[in-house]
């Protein structure tokens, strides 16, 4: 072991010895507390067990192998940090966010590789950095709707949001995108809230990702989503935090840009204006709540985009905003009461299939297929053992 390395973990993890210690579960001696052994460790006095040494693993958030390392590895290459709200300092995440951040950025590079070795000289995604920031909204969204091949009349066919996120990652994965929903690493007890982290794009011209925060509710969803291509299409990765309704304006001028995006997208102006002066219902509350369901988006965006449009004045927008935002709060604590007391539920397969996304999966088990990637390398790719690979081909998105 490495003690130069130990305690560059526990620097880069953000704990004091203390907190390290307990997270590690590491026990006291007679004579020496917890957080003293293991700083001890860090100044090469002792070592620790292996068991201890797996225990600062996982608190850590880092393999094993790391601690045997000669020196720490390369910085993590950072992606632009656009979460808001004062608890969050640019660039610094939670343990379990930062190896979220790593996995993805993992994963993204051993599909690049494949997909540069099936074929060495492969066309580039022409839409991957197509635009700056000049662009207007209007070009923006006419070009992500001509390359997903998507319309508002389609969309609004959909029967509520989460089919309409289905059928927005299904031509987003046929257009060459990996979509993924990912709120954990793998557990319940590494969940990510979605006010840390709702989104998150990583711009790259043979193999882009969108990771979508499945911890959060499916109408956040869908939005989170148009608004990371958007990041794609800018050539912008990034990740993304709270959906900051009201004046887009107040954000940077990428952020702002990829929200407008976004309900440009989902909630046409054109559409919506006529759908809202056709509707002929009083309550402003009604109004919002019907355009929301016909157009398969959250009541908070559609109450945002009648604020934004001058149908509702900026009172009755705060006292929706509250409502609403009390709506999807007590949502979101069913569906984990309902998480933790179900004992039945999708299969093990039926969830990592939702998880991955076709696009992921049909790559790498295809590649497995043909010879073209080993079981280990697919293994580190989708995170789920190779005897099960057979089952989670044969299993439905």
């Amino acid at each position: 072991m490495n003690p130069n390395i130990l305690a560059w973990a526990r620097d880069q993890a953000g704990f004091t010895p203390e907190e390290a210690a307990r997270r590690a579960r590491i026990g006291s001696t007679k004579t020496t507390s917890p957080e003293k052994r293991l700083l001890d460790w860090e100044a090469g006095k002792g070592q620790p067990t292996r068991t201890q040494l797996q225990g600062l693993a996982r608190a850590y958030r880092r393999p094993l192998a790391l601690f045997f390392m000669k020196k720490p590895p390369k910085r993590d290459e950072r992606v632009a940090d656009f979460r808001s709200g004062p608890e969050h300092r640019s660039g610094v995440y939670s343990n379990e966010l930062a190896a979220l951040i790593r996995q993805a950025q993992a994963r993204q590079d051993e599909v690049r590789q494949l997909l540069l070795s099936e074929d060495p000289t492969p066309d580039s995604l022409p839409f991957i950095g197509r635009f700056d920031t000049s662009v207007s909204v209007e070009a923006l969204v006419a070009d992500l709707r001509a390359t997903l091949g998507i319309s508002s009349p389609e969309q609004k066919r959909t029967r509520d949001a989460s089919e309409l996120f289905r059928l927005l990652r299904q031509r987003a994965e046929e257009s060459g995108i990996f979509v993924l929903l990912e709120g954990d690493l793998g557990s319940h007890h590494s969940s990510i809230e979605p006010t840390e982290f709702r989104g998150l794009a990583l711009a790259d011209e043979y193999a882009p990702f969108v990771i979508v925060n499945s911890n959060d509710s499916r109408g956040a969803r869908v939005f989170t989503l148009v608004h990371e291509l958007a990041h794609l299409w800018l050539g912008q990765s990034g990740v993304g935090n709270e959906i900051p309704y009201g004046d887009f304006s107040s954000l940077g001028t990428l952020e702002h840009l990829c929200n407008q995006v976004a309900a440009e997208l989902l909630l046409p102006k054109d559409d919506f204006l006529e759908e809202w002066a056709s509707a002929g219902l009083d309550s402003a509350e009604e109004m919002v709540r019907r355009t929301a369901s016909r157009y398969s988006v959250s009541t908070t965006l559609a109450a945002n985009r009648a604020w934004n449009l001058g149908r509702i004045d900026d009172q009755t927008w705060r006292d929706l905003f509250q409502l609403f935002g009390e709506e999807w709060r007590r949502s979101l604590e069913r569906r984990k009461k309902k998480e933790r007391e179900s004992e039945g539920g999708p299969s093990f397969y039926v969830l990592q299939r939702q998880r991955l996304g076709n696009a992921l999966i049909s790559l790498v088990l295809g590649a497995v297929a043909s010879g073209d990637l080993t079981h280990t390398r697919a293994m580190r790719i989708l995170r789920v053992k190779p005897d099960s690979f057979a089952k989670l081909g044969e299993v439905g998105a």
